[in-house]
């Protein structure tokens, strides 16, 4: 469904060749519409219908007043006043639903807002966006469905196609063989004599994989693990979930930090979009900072969508304990926070309503704690949040050869560039239920498959995927930052980890970005 027309569209500046949308499954399955800015302007702005984000406690009855002419009504929370004496920073999401005599359909989050920005009531009020991983998917929005490309014989897994530029090979995620050994082991904490910085990763969660110390799911995590888990803030993002269903609103709900399928309902047993995602990020993490930890947040669902009030609880939660932790009084210190996901905001004007999302960010990046956001995969200068928020890393994709990759967006904003095309990491040991096109016998050589076939693209029993996008591009960059943290530290005992205090932490983090010349 597509929304009025903001107020001050983008005009044709960073137009896209092919507009993108997310699908009505995906719209459907979260609540969520479509605010389509026009005439060319990039990809548009998705939120959720039912739902609005407030810096302070909305006047119910002056708000309603407003929107009596419109059918909607905001609801009150009868827990908000305890949570209120709690912490007044937190994120606080405000229900929209329809009066008696009024048709639940006609609820709409863009609609009311702009009635109550007009009438002088709504800058305290902003959408609850849907953030999307930033990942190139076979399968995506673009193609999902189209009898030209979807699981036709002329183009899936056909030699006459296959890594072709217009099919997955391009940038879809693939399976791959790894024959490499494993990245070196850990140090232990003796043998490093310092503290492990701490990569946190807001994404799909954690999926086993022995790369990354991931026990099976239930399983105790080990002590000093490569991956660690945060179970207060995943019951946080969960509670705050099962409120908004309470109220009413459609949404999918994040039990805890492990990987698993949103649930559609579809018996197909095809693999989403973005599972995996968290892992295979991690897998970067693990390549090239091993004496690292991972901590695995998340935030994102398996079909790539990320409720903008989830990681703004998620933000709140790691600001307070790297501030705790600097303070000598609890906490856990996070040296790098990685953000593969983003949206675009409805308009230049609207722009200052991202006020939620870079307050939470300003604190982490006056704790000295490096935030590395992608740059997104739309082919577009258009400004992609929180990578276009001022102090973020934002990390736009290379291609192998050193080429910025055709998908990655650019402009001034994207302020520094890794590899993203094509990368080889770590995968859940899954299978999906598409198998292999072309099958043929093989013959009966004794000892040897009975059968051949082409690839098939679905199965990634062996633990590694290729895949490409500016999230792992982000990825990359936060676990670059963290070698270097490392390497500062065994080099210089003013940049030691295990120096908490908020200035050490500022100097850390500004030395190591000195790494990386815009």
């Amino acid at each position: 469904m597509t929304g009025d027309q903001p107020s001050d569209p983008l005009g044709d500046e960073g137009a896209l060749g092919t507009p993108w949308l997310p699908s009505a499954a995906v719209l459907r399955r979260h609540g969520a519409r479509v605010l389509d800015v026009g005439r060319g302007a990039g990809a548009p702005t998705v939120y959720r219908a039912g739902v609005l984000l407030a810096a302070e406690p909305p006047s119910l009855d002056r708000c309603n007043g407003v929107l009596a002419s419109t059918g909607m009504q905001l609801t009150a929370d009868p827990d908000a006043r305890l949570r209120e004496r709690a912490d007044r920073r937190r994120v606080r999401t405000v229900h929209l639903a329809a009066t008696p005599d009024s048709d639940p359909a006609q609820v709409d989050a863009w609609t009311a807002l702009r009635a109550l920005r007009e009438s002088g009531h709504g800058d305290h009020l902003s959408l609850d966006h849907l953030l999307f991983g930033a990942s190139l998917i076979e399968g995506s929005p673009l193609t999902e469905g189209s009898p030209l490309t979807e699981g036709s014989p002329l183009t899936e897994g056909s030699p006459l196609t296959e890594g072709s530029p217009s099919t997955g090979g391009s940038g879809g995620r693939r399976p791959v063989d790894l024959i490499l050994p494993a990245p070196p082991l850990r140090r232990t904490a003796a043998e490093l004599g310092d503290r492990r910085p701490v990569v946190a990763v807001l994404d799909t969660g954690i999926a086993t994989h022995p790369w990354l110390d991931v026990p099976a799911p239930g399983q105790p995590m080990p002590v000093d693990g490569f991956t660690s888990i945060d179970t207060d803030l995943q019951a946080a993002i969960l509670a705050g979930q099962e409120r908004l269903i309470a109220a009413g609103n459609r949404l999918q709900r994040i039990t805890d930090a492990w990987e698993r399928p949103v649930r559609t309902g579809s018996v197909v047993g095809a693999l989403d979009s973005h599972l995996g995602h968290g892992t295979f990020i991690s897998g970067i993490v693990r390549q090239v900072a091993p004496d690292a930890t991972v901590l695995a947040i998340r935030v994102m669902h398996s079909d790539g969508v990320v409720y903008e009030s989830d990681l703004l609880t998620a933000l709140d939660h790691l600001a307070d304990q790297v501030e705790m932790a600097q303070a000598g009084t609890g906490g856990r210190m996070v040296d790098v926070v990685c953000l593969s996901l983003g949206y675009y905001v409805e308009d230049r004007g609207d722009a200052r309503y991202n006020i939620r999302l870079k307050d939470r960010v300003n604190r982490l990046l006056a704790a000295g704690v490096v935030v590395a956001a992608a740059a997104g995969n739309h082919s577009t200068s258009r400004e992609f949040f929180p990578a276009a928020l001022p102090g973020v890393m934002s990390t736009g994709s290379f291609n192998p050869n050193d080429a910025k990759a055709m998908f990655s967006n650019d402009g001034p904003w994207v302020r520094f560039w890794a590899p993203g095309a094509a990368l080889i990491s770590t995968f859940p040991a899954v299978s999906g239920s598409r198998g292999p096109v072309w099958t043929a016998q093989a013959g009966n050589a004794a000892g040897r498959p009975a059968r051949r076939e082409s690839l098939d693209a679905d199965d990634f029993s062996r633990g590694f995927a290729s895949w490409s996008g500016s999230s792992f591009s982000a990825g990359l960059a936060a676990a670059e930052v963290a070698a270097v943290l490392l390497a500062n530290a065994g080099t210089d005992p003013a940049l030691r980890l295990s120096q908490l205090d908020t200035p050490s932490s500022r100097e850390r983090a500004s030395r190591a970005l000195m790494a990386f010349p815009e």
